[in-house]
């Protein structure tokens, strides 16, 4: 009459692989994630500084030492740097893509400045190394 059934038979237990697996997976992608913000807010390992930008007179299609000093002194200094020596060339070109490189101190650490210049009314770009 009545045939005697089997029980219903336990649901296989599943290892831990997957979880185990996902939790790697989101240790690594956090670890990624906190690597590329520490490259960007340090910069691309002190190949590099800071961009500045200022504006100096040009006089005869050129800059005297002195007035690229105190416009290099003034974009450090609206930045929060404190210069403490800067020594530029006496007399640098002033004209589109046309470069000029400053050394000094800065903060209490050597500092050089390529200056490059936009333009020929004086507008530069210092990049900071």
């Amino acid at each position: 009459m009545w045939a005697q059934q089997q029980p219903f038979a336990p649901a296989p237990k599943g290892g831990n692989g997957l979880t185990i697996t996902a939790i790697v997976l989101s240790g690594i992608a956090l670890l990624s994630v906190l690597a590329m913000a520490a490259f960007i807010f340090f910069g691309s390992g002190g190949s590099g500084g800071w961009v500045l930008s200022g504006k100096v007179t040009v006089v005869d299609k050129g800059v005297a030492d002195i007035a690229l000093q105190d416009a290099l002194t003034s974009a450090i200094e609206d930045d929060g740097g404190s210069v403490d020596h800067l020594e530029c060339p006496l007399r640098s070109p002033a004209g589109q893509g046309l470069v000029t490189v400053c050394h000094g101190s800065v903060d209490g650490w050597d500092w050089t400045g390529v200056v490059v210049f936009e333009d020929d009314t004086g507008t530069f770009i210092v990049t900071e190394h």
